[in-house]
């Protein structure tokens, strides 16, 4: 820290914290998105005639609500790893000077140079992560309540 300090001065140890806090928003919005796409779904499954989601129908909902999400944040996402990849030598002190400077360049669309595979990545795998939770919530649910029934 005494290196950085002398070398890049004490705001070199707060670099990318702006970055990280905009980044906290990725789970806040995926979470939200989700309760709501989940709640239309939950309707449209009532109305016809069911209790619940299966697990496909819950599995895309995750999905969905992770591509908005991931969809909001990844500018910020590939400018804070090319900042942390050392790219940003030519001059951009931050990842909000890196987006300008990729805008000025390259237009908006390369903000979103390389989604497709973060899509993949993170879409899947949070797909995966509400069907199993929806799954194991309703299973402890339904032995708690199964337990307070027998006591």
């Amino acid at each position: 820290m005494q290196l950085i300090g002398k070398e890049e001065g004490i705001g070199a140890l707060w670099n990318g914290v702006r970055a990280s806090l905009v980044l906290v928003s990725n789970p806040t919005i995926h979470f939200v998105v989700y309760d709501k796409v989940n709640s239309i779904m939950t309707q449209a499954a009532e109305n016809a005639g069911r209790k619940h989601l299966n697990a496909l129908e819950v599995f895309v909902a995750g999905a969905i609500a992770k591509a908005v999400a991931t969809l909001v944040t990844y500018p910020i996402q590939l400018a804070q790893s090319r900042m942390r990849a050392k790219k940003a030598e030519d001059g951009a002190a931050n990842e909000w000077q890196i987006l300008l400077k990729m805008y000025k360049e390259e237009g908006v669309a390369s903000w979103f140079s390389g989604l497709n595979i973060k899509m993949l990545q993170t879409v899947l795998t949070a797909a995966f992560q509400f069907m199993c939770y929806e799954k194991i919530a309703a299973l402890i649910f339904a032995l708690l309540k199964k337990k307070s029934v027998t006591q």
